[in-house]
C-alpha cells in the first residue's frame, strides 16, 4: 500500500510541474506572438508603429510603448485600446495582471540626426576627390 500511494504521489507531483511548465510555455509563445503583432496593430490604427517593449513575469505582464507626443496628445485611451486587443486575441493572459505604460519618443531628434548624417556624407566625398 506505501509503495501505491508513493507512486500516487510521485506521478501528482510530475503532473503539477508539467501543467505549469506548459502554461509558462504558452505565455511565453503569446509574448513573441504578440511583440510581432502588436506593433502592427498600433500601425493601423493609429499610423505610426511604436516602440516595443514587453516583460513577463510569473503572473504579470508589463507592456512599454514609446509614441511621439502628437500621438499621445491626440489619444488618451492608447491602454485600454491594447488592453482590449490582448483580452481580445491572446487568452493566455486572461488570469494574469498587465500593465501597459506609454511614453513619449524624440521622432524630432531621430529626424535631424539623419538629416545630419545626410548632410555630412557629401561634405566627405569633396575631400576624398581633391
Amino acid at each position: 500500500m506505501k509503495k501505491f500511494f508513493g507512486k500516487l504521489i510521485r506521478f501528482i507531483i510530475i503532473s503539477v510541474i508539467a501543467y505549469f511548465f506548459y502554461k509558462f510555455y504558452k505565455r511565453a509563445k503569446a509574448v513573441k506572438n504578440m511583440s510581432k503583432s502588436l506593433p502592427l496593430f498600433l500601425k493601423n490604427t493609429l499610423g505610426e508603429k511604436p516602440e516595443l517593449s514587453i516583460n513577463m513575469n510569473f503572473n504579470k505582464v508589463e507592456i512599454k510603448l514609446g509614441l511621439p507626443a502628437e500621438i499621445l496628445e491626440g489619444d488618451e485611451d492608447i491602454e485600454q485600446l491594447v488592453e482590449e486587443y490582448i483580452n481580445d486575441f491572446y487568452p493566455a493572459f486572461s488570469g494574469m495582471h498587465i500593465l501597459i505604460g506609454t511614453y513619449e519618443t524624440d521622432a524630432a531628434t531621430e529626424e535631424s540626426e539623419e538629416e545630419t548624417v545626410e548632410e555630412e556624407a557629401p561634405a566627405e566625398e569633396t575631400k576624398t576627390e581633391e
